[in-house]
């Protein structure tokens, strides 16, 4: 990757404009990366097909983020954490407005076409390419970059604690520690605050959390109807994923939300060499080992069949 990290220092000092683009269902790597990379190129425009969690309010520049397509012309088209071009969304269309298109990922299996590829997949997080990217081109890090790497870092190691934390990770946070940033601050807004109101769909939650080939498997089913009765807000659904995790003897978690009528969101977590990512794949979506996820039409009794056969697969 160090070749690539010099050619992306030769190609951002030349340019004058930018689009940074990051995958629908925004998580906290890639609105992170998205800011910190903006604020490192003192230009640049944000884009993202979806809405922003309410989680990452208090990130810097964050009300800046456009949401609609537009027809300005760029230098630069970078793409950030996004394996797969079609979790651009209609941000696709910008490539025609860009003259080079650049993908910065981790992701196992990068597929978004572009120019030029920063991609490093024994790396957490986008935000840890970037951090390294920062220091080698010796560009300063300054509090509101640190606060994005962090959370871009924090988040898809799921606050230090998911396997692909290594001391890479723990030697960025130190020096962005450093700088000045409020961790604890972050760490409750990303990990542990919700609100009273919540407490409906929580109980819900623990309630209804099913167990499956000898408890190794556990899946929390959000129905439409849940949903909308609790109303239940897209940033909560994903806290609910540690419930049925953490439970002692669970190898594999699913949680599965109708967020629209016979469209279902699967987020999958695993521990250890469980390897969920290609069952994901089977379902035309993706992710890492140990975290991934896929969108799926149907009936969700089909779905929870064939996910089941399929999760009993990689069970240890």
């Amino acid at each position: 990757m160090d070749n690539n990290l010099k050619k992306l220092h030769e190609i951002i000092k030349k340019s004058k404009s930018a689009a940074l683009v990051g995958h629908i269902r925004p998580d906290g790597d890639c609105i992170g990366s998205c800011i910190a990379m903006k604020l490192a190129l003192g230009h640049g425009d944000i884009y993202i097909d979806g809405e922003i969690p309410q989680t990452f309010a208090y990130m810097p520049d964050v009300k800046n983020i456009n949401h609609e397509l537009t027809d300005k012309k760029y230098d630069l088209m970078i793409i950030m954490d996004c394996a797969d071009e079609n979790r651009l969304g209609k941000f696709t269309e910008l490539r025609s407005n860009c003259k080079t298109v650049i993908a910065i990922d981790h992701h196992l299996n990068t597929t978004t076409p572009a120019d030029l590829y920063v991609t490093d997949k024994t790396r957490a997080s986008t935000g840890s390419i970037l951090y390294e990217f920062f220091k080698s081109a010796k560009i300063e890090i300054t509090h509101d970059m640190a606060v994005a790497l962090y959370t871009a870092i924090a988040s898809d190691t799921g606050c230090f604690m998911f396997s692909n934390t290594k001391s890479f990770e723990h030697r960025a946070v130190a020096d962005l520690i450093d700088i000045g940033i409020d961790t604890e601050k972050i760490n409750y807004h990303n990990f542990r605050v919700y609100q009273r109101e919540n407490l409906p769909a929580l109980i819900h939650v623990l309630k209804n959390i099913q167990l499956f080939h000898d408890g190794k498997i556990s899946v929390i089913h959000l129905p439409y109807k849940t949903i909308k009765k609790l109303n239940i807000e897209n940033d909560f659904r994903h806290k609910f994923q540690k419930y049925g995790e953490d439970m002692e003897g669970v190898a594999v978690s699913a949680t599965i939300s109708e967020k629209e009528r016979g469209k279902f969101h699967v987020s999958i977590r695993s521990h250890g060499d469980v390897n969920i990512s290609t069952v994901c794949e089977i379902f035309g979506g993706g992710g890492h080992r140990n975290a991934a996820g896929f969108v799926a039409k149907g009936k969700y009794r089909d779905i929870m069949d064939r996910l089941l056969i399929e999760l009993k697969k990689v069970l240890p």
